[in-house]
């Protein structure tokens, strides 16, 4: 058996053996499986009362806890297509974040000629991802903090087109840019807020705040030229949907063609749209 702790407002208060032996509750059940099969899902366990009046008496003690799960990534059956051919799916990359959620994608690329790229790449679905949580610890040091947020952005290997946020030494401040889906650095973050709570330190560094005595950082240079806006190019055209049956989605998306410079137009966040699509019945293979 276990005793909860009391309620801030009971503290100080003396409680009764009566009220803690009506509070006692048994110990937790194993975790129940995954509420999803793949993808991510919750799992919970329960805990009763040892005493029938404990549901009355403490209602402050925890019966239920839940926690997030996330199974293998989603597989749909594709029908072949002989006209598009392409190569296997790459291995799933590492999940974006170190700590917290994040995304793990995959890629393949078409085995057609470039007369037929742009109707092929409306039929097959050339990038997937999934989400993921991070093992690592949260908590960012100096050192950590430094060693991430002072590497040049990379775009990765893969061909796909990722929204990400990257810390800039130049600009002392977080900016958007396209993560291709695999390889790259640490200095990659899923959304503005998580680059900005990694690198805050780095950026009061940078802009004269106080400076831990070991750390080293070089100086920020002046912005030189006229400005340069962002340049995207157009959207492609929406891929097959994702299933053979039932509802899944299709996907468009663009790229930067040309990176601001000088203070120049931004890029739009947004290079991937989705659109859900749905295949009825008696259209099932």
């Amino acid at each position: 058996c276990q005793l909860e702790t009391p309620l801030p407002h009971l503290l100080g208060k003396e409680v009764s053996p009566i009220d803690n032996e009506l509070c006692a509750v048994s110990a937790w059940e194993p975790w129940s499986d995954c509420t999803a099969t793949c993808g991510e899902g919750l799992r919970m366990r329960t805990r009763h009362f040892l005493k029938r009046m404990g549901s009355k008496k403490c209602p402050h003690v925890t019966l239920i806890d839940k926690e997030q799960c996330i199974e293998p990534p989603c597989t749909y059956e594709e029908l072949p297509d002989p006209d598009c051919p392409t190569t296997q799916w790459s291995d799933w990359s590492p999940c974006s974040a170190r700590c917290g959620p994040g995304q793990r994608a995959r890629s393949r690329i078409l085995l057609v000629d470039s007369e037929n790229k742009a109707k092929c790449a409306a039929r097959r679905q050339l990038v997937q991802h999934h989400p993921c949580t991070g093992q690592a610890d949260c908590a960012i040091d100096m050192a950590t903090a430094k060693a991430t947020c002072m590497l040049e952005a990379e775009i990765g290997q893969c061909r796909g087109y990722f929204q990400r946020w990257f810390f800039s030494t130049m600009k002392a401040m977080c900016v958007p840019f396209v993560y291709s889906g695999c390889r790259g650095n640490r200095n990659n973050f899923l959304t503005e807020q998580d680059c900005h709570r990694t690198c805050s330190a780095v950026r009061d560094a940078l802009l004269g705040g106080d400076r831990p005595a070991n750390v080293s950082l070089p100086p920020v240079r002046a912005i030189t030229g006229p400005p340069v806006d962002c340049v995207m190019s157009p959207w492609s055209q929406f891929t097959s949907c994702s299933v053979t049956c039932g509802t899944g989605f299709r996907e468009k998306t663009r790229s930067v063609l040309v990176e601001p410079k000088n203070g120049g137009q931004a890029c739009p966040r947004t290079v991937t749209k989705r659109r859900r699509c749905h295949i009825p019945p008696e259209y099932c293979h």
